[in-house]
């Protein structure tokens, strides 16, 4: 995967140029990323979760909300999430167009050297996907939201940090 390049910013929140995945991540540079939590419908019961490849840099083989990464040097988070629901899971196929809602942003510190301005948007779509292999093991998956809260409180190790970072802004600031 060609290494892409990001805008990067202070701690204020304005733009101070760009830099490469690596650098990013080696100099601890802030950048944006967006996250989606996906629901199956409106009662929001059910939510999309998937395996991170085991080819990935950060948490591979773990759980992780339905899509999320990094937003490309000129893009809007909008934009950046669009894409990375493209990427990981209509690979090879059209996306579908459903609306989405922007929950939050954050600033997320869940790996040493990443620092990031976390945007996190809700949709819903009961599907189906048709996933990239090289972003997620198997199927995504739909758990009931309760479990899926249990189970984190449970068996953190199985999740990724980013995950557990966007599942706790996702609460406090959901309507």
């Amino acid at each position: 995967m060609p290494e892409g390049i990001y805008d990067i910013f202070n701690r204020e929140g304005e733009k101070i140029g760009t830099a490469s995945w690596t650098d990013c991540h080696k100099k601890g540079l802030i950048h944006k990323t967006a996250e989606l939590i996906l629901f199956k419908d409106a009662s929001k019961r059910e939510t999309l979760i998937h395996k991170r490849s085991n080819e990935t840099q950060h948490s591979p083989g773990e759980w992780q909300h339905a899509a999320g990464g990094h937003v490309a040097s000129g893009d809007t988070v909008e934009t950046g999430m669009r894409k990375e629901i493209q990427e990981e899971l209509f690979h090879n196929a059209q996306t579908p167009d459903f609306s989405l809602r922007e929950v939050s942003t954050f600033f997320n510190h869940d790996l040493p050297g990443n620092y990031e301005f976390s945007t996190i948007f809700e949709g819903i779509y009961p599907g189906p996907f048709f996933p990239n292999p090289e972003e997620i093991i198997g199927e995504p998956v739909w758990i009931a939201w309760d479990e899926l809260l249990r189970d984190m409180r449970e068996n953190p190790s199985q999740y990724s940090n980013a995950f557990h970072n966007v599942m706790g802004e996702y609460i406090l600031k959901r309507k």
